[in-house]
Formats: C-alpha cells, sequence, structure tokens
C-alpha cells in the first residue's frame, strides 16, 4: 500500500502493477493474510494523515486534499470514526502531550 502514496487514494490495480502482480493475485494474497484492500488503504490513509497531523502545520483541507479527499467534511469525518476524534483535536492532544513531555 506504501507503494501507492504517490497517488492520493491508491487503486487495487494500480499497487498490483507497482508490485508486478495482477489485481486477482493481489487480492487472494490479501485474503489469505486475512484482510483486503480496502482494509489496507484506509489504515495506510489513517496512518498517513495522523503523521501529517502531527508533523506538519498544513492545514486541515489541505491534508484532507493530499490523501484524496473530495472536502474537507469527508475527510473529518473518516478521521472521526477511525479515532474517535476530529482532526483539529487529535492534532491539538499531539502537540499538548509533545509540550506537556518537553517540560519535563
Amino acid at each position: 500500500m506504501e507503494l501507492g502514496l504517490d497517488e492520493a487514494r491508491p487503486s487495487i490495480d494500480a499497487v498490483a502493477r507497482r508490485l508486478g502482480l495482477s489485481r486477482r493475485t493481489l487480492q487472494r494474497r490479501l485474503e489469505q493474510a486475512g484482510t483486503g484492500f480496502a482494509d489496507l488503504r484506509r489504515d495506510v490513509t489513517r496512518r498517513r494523515a495522523e503523521a501529517l497531523l502531527s508533523t506538519s502545520t498544513q492545514s486541515i483541507g489541505r491534508i484532507a486534499i493530499d490523501l484524496g479527499y473530495s472536502d474537507p467534511a469527508h475527510f473529518t469525518r473518516a478521521f472521526l470514526e477511525w479515532t474517535g476524534a476530529t482532526p483539529s483535536q487529535w492534532r491539538r492532544s499531539v502537540h499538548a502531550e509533545a509540550d506537556a513531555r518537553s517540560r519535563r
């Protein structure tokens, strides 16, 4: 999945091509590993979102676009579903934790 991050929302066909596999072979291998493409893409997108929110000063809207969302509202809904917090809340909590650690 990480191979497809040069695309905002990598498709299974694009990732399979980059791996030198057919779409069906990739699907079978993912099934054997007990997962699916959508689950992997969601997990990779979540990790990338968390990294961008914690390390960059980009706006939530810019991050949403970079991750392939059509608008910030769709990204915010997805992020809330993944983490239980909005991107803004999550970013504030990460920065607050970092500030608390640096004061110790």
